[in-house]
């Protein structure tokens, strides 16, 4: 009798040491487990966390891109009416030209007319009046000249600087329109990269 009972308590006493040893692995899984979902959770968070930079950083971007955009549209109206007035500009320098160029042609004729009668002897005295008109005209002709080359000069200063000017303003356009496209780029990629961060804090939220 003492025996059996021995036994059944020894018996019960080795249930509780294998149910306690059980119980102490599941505990210890358990807490590996905790340590785990901690760890995700962490993970997850991180993502978020890079997601919302990289938006963040999309939202800046594209105001860049949005501002560079505004200013090209600007200096591309800017460019097109300097273009215009340097246009109107050489077109009055061409203009002058040529008509300097009648003026010399003009004179040179006349004192080829005027050379020639000096040198007939013979008609002096009847070409003395057409000798005065001649010299004259000449002399018109050479003031026109001069008056024409000054504003001439005038007008290619006003030239260069209106070229000078439209340079500078399209350097500016093309300035801007690069850094358009390399925000827009940029932009890209950083989209890229907040679905790939989405995509992740969704597999560790799983």
């Amino acid at each position: 009798m003492n025996r059996c009972l021995l036994l059944v308590i020894l018996l019960g006493l080795i249930s509780c040491l294998l149910l306690s040893d059980e119980l102490d692995d599941k505990m210890l899984e358990l807490r590996q487990i905790e340590k785990q979902i901690d760890l995700i959770q962490q993970k997850a968070k991180q993502a978020d966390q890079k997601k919302k930079k990289t938006q963040n950083d999309i939202n800046y971007s594209q105001r860049l891109k949005t501002e560079a955009e505004s200013k090209a549209v600007t200096l591309q109206q800017k460019e097109e009416v300097i273009e215009d007035s340097l246009m109107a500009v050489v077109e009055r320098v061409n203009r002058t030209e040529d008509r300097i160029d009648d003026l010399k042609k003009l004179a040179n004729k006349e004192f080829l007319r005027l050379f020639y009668i000096d040198m007939q002897d013979k008609y002096v005295a009847r070409e003395a009046k057409d000798k005065y008109l001649l010299s004259l005209l000449i002399s018109l002709a050479a003031n026109r000249i001069t008056s024409l080359s000054d504003y001439h000069r005038e007008l290619v200063m006003t030239e260069e600087d209106r070229r000078h000017e439209f340079l500078q303003i399209r350097n500016k356009r093309v300035k801007e329109v690069k850094k358009s496209e390399q925000y827009k780029k940029k932009i890209q990629t950083l989209s890229k990269e907040a679905q790939k961060l989405e995509k992740e804090k969704q597999q560790y939220e799983q």
